[in-house]
């Protein structure tokens, strides 16, 4: 066997494992992890709600941190001050089925907190975990307003974090740590919406803060079951796959003058290529990416350019990716993944010997996607970086 067939084959060989690790990490992903869900805040750059355009949360005061995988401006930092807040549109009311999933990560004990809260102000009304200072400061229970708190579990680790989810099912409430059942117990909500009920780090904004971190609130118009509740630690427990960071341009009187990370991403080992790129004009604008924990930190201006109006993207690489290949009758389709602004040859063969060029590419964007004709080109194509 020539050397050069031995490495298509070892490359081949090696494409089929990564495929297969990639699908086996796909099924960790539940298939119902959207059923029914109303909120889902990752705290990646920000307080939007990612699961649907309604109850994006206004920051008042604690500063983005690290997340349980390390990755910079993805989970929120309370100091015993401070918190966020929102819309309760569309949440559950009534004695309505829902639940509430969350990670924390406490800084101190022998406090009083509470992580989430919504509805009026009245015994039944308002649907809230609350950890206490006197019970004693580890304990965590399912409330009422007005002391009626029960179904405790005891056990928080400083500086650890973990995963608290709240069923409730009409008439009966379930606490889960770290996919855990540690308990249930009866409940008869009667939760009415006021407008802006929706609190994360406090009670209804008057008290209760929290000293501590908060990443990932996931809240279902559904009760989930425990195999449901097990799944879904098992699933978030483990660090993201590989993401691409996105970051919004700040423009004033035609200079870009900064950008505002919407999305860290992950998986990053070296600062990823940035450009800046006006859609109706506009020039001359550079920025470089700084990295921390694997995700981007921060999207640096170091030139504002001139003359943008209208729309000014930031775009940010992501890790290389080989070419992606997809064949339908006479027609090939070459997708290829590329790196953002550099140059590639692109090549076709019709038995993987005799190569020929096809054209240069210049990566415009992170996935370029052409047709070729089998009769001219064959069947096969590669990928080589330019100098």
């Amino acid at each position: 066997m020539h050397l050069s067939h031995a490495v298509r084959l070892i490359a081949r060989i090696l494409g089929l494992l990564c495929l297969f690790l990639t699908l086996q990490s796909a099924a960790a992903r539940p298939t119902w992890l959207n059923d029914g869900l109303l909120l889902h805040y990752p705290f990646n750059g920000g307080a939007r709600n990612v699961a649907r355009d309604a109850n994006h949360l206004t920051v008042n005061g604690p500063p983005l941190t690290a997340d349980r995988f390390g990755a910079a401006n993805s989970a929120y930092l309370f100091g015993g001050s401070g918190y966020l807040f929102g819309s309760d549109e569309g949440l559950p009311t009534g004695n309505q089925p829902r639940t509430l999933s969350y990670w924390y990560r406490p800084d101190r004990l022998n406090t009083t907190e509470v992580h989430f809260s919504y509805g009026a102000h009245s015994r039944e009304g308002i649907f809230y975990p609350v950890l206490f200072a006197d019970r004693p400061g580890d304990r965590i229970g399912v409330g009422y307003a007005g002391g009626g708190e029960s179904i405790f579990w005891q056990g928080f680790v400083l500086s650890n974090w973990h995963h608290v989810v709240i069923t409730y099912d009409g008439t009966q409430a379930s606490l889960y740590v770290d996919g855990a059942i540690a308990g249930s117990g009866p409940r008869n909500y009667e939760t009415a919406l006021t407008g802006r009920s929706l609190y994360i780090g406090a009670f209804g904004g008057d008290g209760h803060l929290v000293w501590g971190s908060l990443d990932d609130y996931r809240f279902y118009n559904r009760a989930l079951t425990q195999a449901e509740v097990k799944a879904l630690y098992d699933f978030e427990k483990l660090p993201p796959g590989p993401r691409r960071a996105r970051a919004v341009a700040q423009v004033t009187n035609g200079f870009v003058i900064g950008a505002e990370i919407t999305d860290p991403g992950a998986g990053y080992e070296q600062p990823p290529l940035v450009q800046v790129v006006g859609l109706n004009g506009g020039t001359g604008a550079e920025a470089v990416a700084e990295i921390s924990g694997g995700s981007v930190s921060r999207v640096r201006l170091i030139n504002a350019g001139r003359d943008y109006t209208g729309e000014v993207q930031i775009k940010i690489a992501s890790p290389p990716f080989l070419p992606e290949l997809g064949i339908s009758f006479s027609k090939v389709r070459v997708s290829m993944k590329v790196v953002l602004g550099r140059k590639y040859n692109l090549e076709s063969s019709s038995d993987l010997q005799a190569w020929k060029f096809v054209k240069e590419v210049i990566a415009q964007d992170e996935q370029i996607t052409e047709e070729f004709d089998v009769s001219e080109t064959g069947r096969y194509f590669r990928l080589s970086e330019r100098d």
